[in-house]
């Protein structure tokens, strides 16, 4: 940011942008709430931009438009105050702790089933869990009064706060990167906010656009279901799957899972990223998904058995995924992350130690942005994370201090560096995150305990990736950044309160899990095996994969990084990295966005590159509108159905 030009930023928080999130938690949240419990889908997307749409015209009809600090807000405060339903939470508990399918493991030291050794600081026991029906029970005081600290209760957030603000010093500051996501959000935010007669043109052509295609792929399939309970799909979702069947890859390659993307915007998506990042992305996707895992299941098949035995045929391409994440490149993912992080602080040292001093003698920008004092900000870190470490040992005395601490306060500044960085460059967070680290730990120390299993330390730098994207869209906007966290805290507020109100209301209207409420009949059985199988050991470790993707990562990224620095030949191994753990059908269909851009750049020239983000703003405007408007029919059908009893 410029030291001679420095940024006006603006206020955003007015009594209009405020009403507009306290809207979206109070209306949409129960619709988003439905929607997830009926399909595993929210609102979140769809309420941002109907919020922002209602409030805009509502405004400029009334002789007052919102300013483009005002939208930003909305924009921003919308989806948190909508997408957060953390009291959810706490009926998958008492599902868990009274499940058949957790009564059915075993923990290997006791020999009793593990509903018999879950503590009551994470659960109702389960006698009493199973015939609740309401979270207005003082056996949920202890439970809610933890998960408001850790893990990500009020702790997190204030460590996550600190390393949004240190990443942001990092990335925004002393080395801006261009966080490719955050244009569609700009152009969004000052399209509908100034209304620029060339860029609304293509933004309402582009609205129209996705508001036809979210029908196709949304719209009817949704009001379908809600009507008669039955999946019907005119476009196939969420990809085109040629892993099996008659052109499936199987055929010449078993344990290869592929795929094409049918989501418009994972296609337009591609609009926003160099050519040379997607090929990255492509190739590493390729290596691991494709090639990887079928020299697993052929060529090393007696080195991962459990991916070998588990294997059949006719599996689709969710399952495959799935299975060989599980049991093939969920070790050899750390080590790849734990290599990546190590190569960046080593390249980015300068400019780590640059921003550090920074923060000592802010720049004038960063003082108009409202960035704390490096004091503060190591203060808020430190003093939350190592809070959460003391209330995690008091749960979990025996389990050694010296690895929560480690995982805790290092570990989640380490992370959210390297995170925020694949954000910055490709839009895209790494899915190895810091509660991966504590499961791969744990298993590693050998711990015989259950309680590591229900609960963690604050384990940082999972939202500072997408809050510093989201400040660069306040900087481009010229938007005070730390307005930003001011809506996020009330947002927090609302979302606890009206959570509380509207997940105690469905759970009485009918049992969850339950076929009222399908998704959860899906998702949480396989969501109790998954937890059940890291708590009972069946996970099984190998550190020789961690260690051999670690090394050669290593030498990869250094070798490229010398090529790129010396030859001049492009080399992006946080893009490879992001690739090799994303499944092919986004990764393809991303690459061919790109591809196709870079082919209408040459013939557009600067016209593409003016517009493309405006494109992209409007496709997503007009699906997430269609999504909202179809959660909104189903909710109503639903809801007249379920009153007859």
């Amino acid at each position: 940011m410029s030291e001679t030009k420095p940024i006006r930023f603006k206020s955003g928080i007015t009594w209009r942008s405020i009403l507009a999130v306290v809207l979206s938690a109070v209306v949409m949240m129960p619709i988003s709430l439905y929607l997830s419990l009926i399909s595993g889908t929210t609102l979140t997307s769809a309420a941002v931009f109907l919020n922002v749409i209602l409030f805009t015209e509502l405004s400029r009809l009334m002789g007052s438009p919102l300013s483009t600090q005002e939208v930003f807000i909305i924009y921003s405060g919308s989806g948190l105050a909508t997408g957060a339903i953390p009291f959810l939470e706490m009926v998958y508990r008492a599902y868990y702790v009274s499940s058949p399918i957790t009564w059915s493991f075993i923990d290997p030291l006791t020999h009793k089933p593990l509903p018999e050794l879950i503590p009551s600081w994470y659960a109702p026991s389960s006698s009493i869990a199973k015939g609740l029906r309401t979270l207005f029970n003082p056996a949920f005081v202890f439970p809610i009064l933890i998960s408001s600290l850790i893990p990500g209760g009020t702790l997190w957030i204030v460590a996550e706060i600190a390393l949004t603000l240190i990443c942001a010093q990092v990335y925004l500051e002393v080395e801006p990167l261009e966080f490719p996501f955050a244009l569609p959000s700009v152009q969004l935010i000052e399209t509908l906010s100034q209304r620029d007669e060339k860029r609304v043109q293509i933004f309402v052509l582009s609205a129209f656009i996705g508001l036809f295609y979210g029908i196709l792929l949304y719209g009817i399939p949704t009001v379908y279901f809600g009507l008669f309970n039955l999946s019907f799909q005119l476009i196939p979702f969420p990809w085109i799957d040629f892993t099996t069947g008659f052109y499936g890859i199987e055929r010449i390659m078993p344990g290869a899972c592929f795929g094409i993307a049918t989501d418009i915007l994972t296609f337009a998506s591609g609009f926003l990223l160099p050519l040379n990042i997607t090929v990255y992305m492509l190739i590493g996707s390729l290596l691991v998904w494709v090639f990887g895992n079928n020299l697993a299941l052929t060529v090393f098949r007696n080195y991962f058995p459990e991916w070998s035995s588990e294997w059949t045929p006719g599996m689709n391409l969710a399952l495959v995924y799935q299975r060989s994440y599980l049991r093939v490149w969920i070790f050899p993912f750390v080590g790849a992350t734990l290599a990546i992080t190590a190569l960046e602080i080593i390249k980015g040292r300068k400019f780590f130690i640059k921003a550090i001093k920074s923060l000592s003698k802010l720049s004038s920008t960063a003082k108009s942005a409202g960035y704390p004092s490096i004091k503060t900000l190591l203060f808020m870190y430190l003093g939350s994370t190592l809070a959460g470490v003391a209330v995690f040992q008091w749960l979990v005395p025996d389990y050694p201090l010296w690895l929560s601490f480690l995982l805790s306060v290092v570990g989640s500044l380490f992370l959210a560096l390297i995170s925020t960085r694949a954000v910055g460059e490709t839009g895209y967070a790494l899915t190895v995150s810091t509660s991966n680290l504590w499961q791969l730990a744990t298993l590693a120390i050998n711990y015989q305990g259950i309680g590591p299993w229900l609960v963690a330390p604050v384990m940082g730098g999972t939202a500072a990736p997408s809050w510093v994207q989201t400040m660069k869209v306040a900087y481009l906007t010229e938007t005070k950044p730390t307005d930003f966290f001011k809506i996020y805290l009330l947002a927090v507020l609302l979302t606890n309160v009206f959570s509380f109100i509207y997940v105690s209301f469905f759970w009485t209207l009918a049992p969850i899990p339950s076929s009222i409420y399908p998704w959860t009949l899906i998702q949480w059985p396989v969501n109790a095996i998954s937890q059940s199988m890291w708590a009972t050991r069946k996970i099984l470790a190998r550190y020789e994969p961690l260690l051999i993707s670690f090394v050669g990562f290593l030498l990869l990224g250094g070798t490229g990084s010398l090529l790129s620095k010396f030859v001049g030949v492009p080399f992006s191994p946080v893009s490879l990295l992001i690739g090799m753990m994303t499944p092919p059908p986004g990764i393809v269909a991303l690459f061919l966005g790109s591809l196709a851009s870079k082919i209408i750049q040459r013939k557009q020239g600067d016209w593409w590159l003016n517009y493309r983000s405006v494109i992209v703003a409007g496709l997503i405007a007009g699906q997430g509108i269609v999504a909202g408007i179809a959660a909104a029919i189903v909710v109503l059908l639903r809801s007249t159905w379920l009153w007859i009893f």
